[in-house]
């Protein structure tokens, strides 16, 4: 035997003691591990529940910015229709008050369109028109010289002169004063409607001069005459 009764006996006893002390330690640390356990998962749950209403501010707050820009979006779309409309007015304003004038291309379709009228039926006889402004002002006289020098171009023969056949008128736009005769409409309607088409406000003068065939000229000489189909083109105001 290696140990003798009594030591076995201390030893057995030191045993029980140790047994009992660990049998202790283990309910204190499992009561321990317990009671810390419940209050860690207390601290868990609170900073979920923190992060719940954080998380659910930050969504509030998400949702009153989209919001926010979603009004300045608005306002925004508002405030560049508003002056687009207001640049639109302006360029309107600009265009009316604009100086008229003939540009290159109008020039050359006008050249084109009234060189059809160049002659008399069956002669080599100019078609005869007055061109010139009722008014003084430089937009007027500038507008004048550059249909003049158009139609001079398309063949005409031009006259600078103010030729209203004893009559007074007042002209926005251009007027154009003709006789009864019918190759004198005719003349006329085309030229308006060349000018008209180029945007240049023209019309005709309604109150016509007597043609050549009220002045009982003969017939065969009416066509071939140039005063039955002259035209006086009277530069008024801008419209």
């Amino acid at each position: 035997m290696w140990f003798s009764i009594e030591t076995a006996s201390k030893i057995h006893d030191w045993a029980n003691v140790v047994l009992i002390g660990a049998l202790a330690v283990g309910v204190v640390s499992t009561l321990l591990v317990v009671w810390m356990g419940n209050i860690k998962e207390g601290y868990l749950r609170r900073d979920i529940y923190s992060a719940g209403v954080e998380s659910a501010k930050a969504i509030e707050n998400a949702a009153k910015a989209n919001e926010r820009a979603a009004e300045a979006e608005l306002a925004a779309a508002e405030a560049n229709k508003k002056a687009e409309e207001e640049r639109l007015a302006r360029v309107k304003i600009e265009e009316k008050l604009a100086p008229r004038y003939i540009s290159k291309d109008q020039f050359n379709t006008i050249v084109s369109q009234m060189s059809k009228w160049a002659e008399l039926p069956d002669t080599t006889i100019k078609q005869d028109a007055a061109v010139f402004s009722i008014i003084s002002n430089f937009e007027s006289v500038s507008l004048a010289d550059q249909l003049a020098t158009a139609l001079k171009t398309a063949g005409w023969n031009i006259n600078r002169n103010l030729v209203t056949f004893g009559k007074s008128y007042s002209i926005s736009g251009i007027g154009i004063l003709t006789s009864s005769n019918p190759r004198g409409v005719a003349v006329s309607e085309a030229l308006s409607n060349a000018l008209n088409s180029e945007g240049i406000l023209t019309f005709i003068i309604s109150d016509k001069r007597n043609g050549c065939e009220e002045m009982d000229m003969e017939p065969s000489k009416i066509n071939s005459n140039p005063f039955c189909s002259q035209i006086s083109i009277m530069i008024g105001d801008h419209p």
